[in-house]
C-alpha cells in the first residue's frame, strides 16, 4: 500500500477545506444577502404602509375620489406594489381599485386608516416579492461560478505552494495563532525566510492588538448601554426561563417594586391575575422560538400599593449569555388613556349635542365644498340629498341667491358672522321663512364656515298674530269710543220716546193742558192712535232699546276680561255672544248669521264662575265658524242646547248642519294656525283659543263630532267652579 505523503494530504485536506469554506461562505453569504433583501423588502413595505396611513386620512375624511385615483396611481408606479384597493367606511365603497398582472410570489396587507381614533376606512395593498426572488437566484448562480473558478485556481496554486518548505513557517503561524487565542497579545513576529509569510504574521500581532481594543470598547459599550437603560424613562425587563434576570430603575418606579423583589418574581406575574395565563405560556414559548406571537399588548399590572395600572407592553426576543431571552419595555398609559376616553366622551357629547340641535348645521370648507352636516340635514334632506352633499359644492346642493352666496363669500374672507332671512314657498304654495346665520370657523387650523339654518314659520306668523292683535286692539278701542259717543244721543232718544209717550196718556194732567190750549183730548187721541203715533214712538223706543243692548254688549267685549266671576249665568252669555254674533256682518266674509235658523233649547242651570267675556269669546268662535260652513245653504241651521249634567257640570252643545269636517283633518282643528280656509279669511287661531280658554282657564272639556254631510257638534262642559279639583282637560274625542 502506497504511503500518502504529507503534501498529498495537506494538498487533498486543502482542497477538501477550500471547497467547504467556499460551500459555507457561499451559504452564509445567500443567507445573509437573502436575508439583508428579505429585511429590505419589509423595510420598504413598512415604510410604504407609514405613507400610505398618513396620506390617505384627509381624502378618505373627505371622500375626495380623483384624489385618492391620483395617489393611488401614483404607488402602484412602485415595482414593490402589484394591487391596490382603496374603500371608505362604513359603508365599505371601493373609491380606487387596481390589480396588476397574475404574480407568483406576492403579500397582502389589510391598512386600516383611522381619523381622531375612529376607522374612516382601509387600504388592501399587494406586495411583489419577484424582484427580491430573482436577484437571490441570480446571486447564487454568480456565487457558484465564483466558487467554482476558485477551486480550479486553488488546486493549481496548491501544488506550487506545497512544493516549497512550508511546514516550518505554518508551525511558527499557529503558534502565533494559538498564543493570540490565549489573550496574550504582546506577540512579536519573528524573522522569516521568505518574506511572504512576514505579512501575515504582522497580520496575526495586529489582529491581537486590535482584539484588545475591541474588548475594551465592548466593555467601554456595555457601560454605556447599561447606564442608558438604567436612566431610561421606559421600564425595561429581561426574563430568561421563568425569571427576569434584569430590570432597569424606571421598573422600579412603575411597578413600586424593588429591584429584588421583581428579580424574585416570575415573569408573568407581573401582570395582573387574569393575564397570566396567556402572558405566561406566550413567554415560554417565544423562547422556544415561536415568531408568530404578537410583540404589542396593552395589560394591567397590579402595583406594590395596590393599584392597577394599564401598560403598553413591547416584548421581543433577544440572545442574552448565548441563550436566547425575552427583551419587555413597558410604558405607563393609565393617564394617557384616561385622557383619550375622556376626549373621546367630549367628543361624543358635542356630536350628541349638534345633532340634537333642531336646526340645520352644514359646514363647508374655503372651496364651499360640503365637509360636515348634522342629523337635522338628514332628516330634512333624506338619503338622496346626503349622496349629493358629501364633497359637493353647497351653491350645487342647495339653492341659495345671489345675496346670501355673497354673504357666505363675505363670512369666509372677513371672519365675521353674517345672516341672512329668507322668504320661499314649498311645492304646495305654502310660504315659509328662514333665518340663516353663517359662522366663520377661526381656530384650530380649520379653514371654512357653519351654516345655521332655522324654519321661523311659525315664529313670523306668531309675530303678524301679535300685529293683528294690536291691530284689533286698537279698533276696539276706537269701537268702544265711537260705541260710548253713539250711546248718549240714544239715551236722549229714549227719554224723549218716554216722555212723549207719558204726554200721550189719558191722565187729568194731560186732559187740563189740552183744555187750556183749546184742543180735545179725546179727538188728539184718537187722531195719535189712528195714525199710529203711539206704536211708531214705541218703536222707535223698541229700536232705541236693542241699540243700547248691542253698545253694552260691544262695551263689555272690547274692554276685555275682567277674570273669573261668580254667579254667572251661561244663557245670558250665550245671549250676548248671539247678539254679537247677529251684528257681525260684512261683505267680505260671505255669510250672514241674521239669515241662520237660532233653535235655543235652554234648561234650568245653576249659576256658575267663569270669565263672562272668554266665555263669549269661544261662542262667539263657534257660531262664526258654523255660519261660515254653511254659508250659501237654503236652509242653515244652529241648535244651541244648554242642560246640567249629572256630573254637576254645566253642559253647552253647538250643533249646525252644515258639510261637517272630513276624518282626516277633525284631529287638526284645534292646533294653532291650522285652517282650511282661503289666505286672508282665517288665522287657524279661534278653535285654539277657545279649547285654551275652555280647557286651560276654566278646567273645563270641549268635544267635537262630524262627519260629511251630517254637521257638526260641539259639545262644551263647564265646572261649576274652575277650581275643582282632579278637573280632566279633554283635547278631543271625535264619535
Amino acid at each position: 500500500m502506497k504511503k500518502k505523503s504529507i503534501i498529498d494530504i495537506v494538498r487533498f485536506h486543502l482542497i477538501f477545506i477550500v471547497l467547504s469554506v467556499s460551500f459555507i461562505v457561499l451559504f452564509v453569504n445567500y443567507c445573509i444577502f437573502k436575508s439583508n433583501l428579505e429585511k429590505n423588502f419589509v423595510l420598504q413595505k413598512n415604510k410604504l404602509i407609514d405613507n400610505i396611513k398618513n396620506v390617505y386620512v384627509y381624502p378618505l375624511w373627505r371622500l375626495d375620489k380623483k384624489e385618492i385615483e391620483l395617489l393611488s396611481i401614483s404607488y402602484i408606479q412602485n415595482k414593490l406594489i402589484a394591487g391596490i384597493d382603496v374603500v371608505s367606511m362604513p359603508y365599505k365603497s371601493h373609491l380606487f381599485k387596481y390589480k396588476g398582472k397574475q404574480q407568483i410570489n406576492v403579500e397582502t396587507d389589510h391598512i386600516p386608516i383611522f381619523y381622531e381614533g375612529k376607522e374612516i376606512g382601509y387600504v388592501t395593498i399587494t406586495f411583489n416579492k419577484d424582484p427580491t426572488s430573482n436577484f437571490m437566484t441570480s446571486l447564487l448562480t454568480t456565487n457558484i461560478s465564483l466558487v467554482f473558478f476558485i477551486i480550479i485556481f486553488i488546486y493549481f496554486s496548491t501544488n506550487l505552494i506545497l512544493k516549497n518548505n512550508i511546514e516550518g513557517p505554518i508551525s511558527v503561524l499557529a503558534s502565533a495563532i494559538s498564543k493570540v487565542k490565549q489573550g496574550k497579545y504582546n506577540y512579536s513576529a519573528p524573522s522569516m525566510e521568505f518574506v511572504e509569510f512576514k505579512p501575515i504574521f504582522d497580520s496575526v500581532v495586529d489582529l491581537g492588538l486590535k482584539i484588545k481594543q475591541r474588548e475594551r470598547q465592548l466593555k467601554q459599550s456595555e457601560e454605556k448601554f447599561r447606564n442608558l437603560a438604567e436612566n431610561a424613562p421606559l421600564g425595561i425587563l429581561i426574563y430568561q426561563g421563568e425569571r427576569f434576570v434584569y430590570c432597569n430603575r424606571a421598573s422600579t418606579e412603575i411597578s413600586g417594586y424593588t429591584k429584588e423583589e421583581i428579580m424574585s418574581k416570575k415573569f408573568w406575574e407581573f401582570v395582573s391575575l387574569e393575564h397570566q395565563d396567556i402572558i405566561r405560556q406566550r413567554g415560554i414559548l417565544r423562547q422556544q422560538g415561536r415568531l408568530d406571537l404578537p410583540n404589542r399588548y396593552e395589560f394591567e399590572i397590579l402595583a406594590k400599593d395596590g393599584k392597577k395600572r394599564l401598560m403598553d407592553f413591547c416584548v421581543s426576543v433577544i440572545d442574552y449569555e448565548g441563550k436566547p431571552a425575552g427583551l419587555v419595555i413597558i410604558q405607563d398609559i393609565t393617564e394617557e388613556k384616561r385622557i383619550q376616553k375622556e376626549l373621546e366622551r367630549l367628543r361624543n357629547m358635542l356630536q350628541n349635542i349638534i345633532n340634537s340641535m333642531p336646526s340645520m348645521l352644514i359646514t363647508v370648507d374655503r372651496e364651499f365644498k360640503v365637509i360636515y352636516w348634522n342629523k337635522y340635514v338628514e332628516n330634512i334632506l333624506g338619503d338622496i340629498k346626503l349622496k349629493e352633499l358629501r364633497n359637493k359644492n353647497i351653491f350645487d346642493v342647495i339653492d341659495m341667491e345671489d345675496e346670501l352666496k355673497d354673504k357666505l363669500t363675505k363670512s369666509l374672507s372677513s371672519r365675521d358672522i353674517q345672516s341672512h332671512l329668507r322668504k320661499s314657498e314649498d311645492k304646495n304654495g305654502s310660504v315659509k321663512f328662514e333665518n340663516i346665520i353663517i359662522f366663520p370657523l377661526k381656530s384650530n387650523g380649520v379653514d371654512g364656515a357653519v351654516i345655521k339654518i332655522d324654519d321661523i314659520t311659525e315664529q313670523v306668523k306668531f309675530e303678524e298674530m301679535l300685529v293683528h292683535s294690536e291691530k284689533m286692539i286698537t279698533i276696539g278701542n276706537m269701537a268702544s269710543g265711537i260705541a260710548h259717543e253713539i250711546n248718549n244721543p240714544l239715551a236722549i232718544i229714549m227719554q224723549a220716546c218716554d216722555v212723549c209717550l207719558n204726554r200721550l196718556k189719558d191722565t187729568s194732567r194731560n186732559r187740563e193742558m189740552a183744555r187750556q190750549i183749546g184742543i180735545d183730548f179725546d179727538c188728539l187721541k184718537k187722531y195719535i192712535q189712528d195714525r199710529k203715533i203711539d206704536k211708531m214712538l214705541f218703536n222707535i223706543k223698541e229700536a232705541t232699546m236693542r241699540a243700547s243692548n248691542i253698545i253694552r254688549g260691544l262695551l263689555s267685549y272690547t274692554h276685555g276680561s275682567s277674570g273669573i266671576v261668580d254667579n254667572i249665568d251661561i244663557r245670558e252669555v250665550m245671549e250676548m255672544a248671539l247678539t254679537m254674533a247677529y251684528n257681525d256682518y260684512s261683505l267680505k266674509k260671505k255669510y250672514d248669521v241674521k239669515k241662520i235658523k237660532i233653535k235655543k233649547e235652554y234648561g234650568e242651570v245653576p249659576r256658575i264662575s267663569c270669565d263672562p267675556i272668554k266665555m263669549q269669546q269661544v261662542f262667539l268662535n263657534i257660531i262664526e265658524n258654523s255660519a261660515q260652513a254653511m254659508a250659501g245653504m237654503e236652509h242653515p241651521e244652529i241648535t244651541i242646547t244648554i242642560s246640567e249634567n249629572k256630573d254637576g257640570m254645566v253642559k253647552i252643545n253647538i250643533k249646525d248642519n252644515g258639510p261637517g269636517i272630513p276624518k282626516d283633518i277633525i284631529g287638526n282643528i284645534f292646533d294653532p294656525f291650522y285652517t282650511t280656509k282661503q289666505v286672508g279669511e282665517g288665522t287657524g287661531l279661534g278653535l285654539y283659543i277657545s279649547y285654551f280658554i275652555v280647557t286651560k282657564q276654566h278646567k273645563g272639556k270641549i268635544f267635537v263630532d262630524s262627519a260629511p254631510e251630517k254637521g257638526t257638534s260641539i259639545t262644551i262642559y263647564l265646572p261649576v267652579s274652575p277650581c275643582l279639583e282632579n278637573s280632566t282637560t279633554y283635547r278631543m274625542l271625535p264619535q
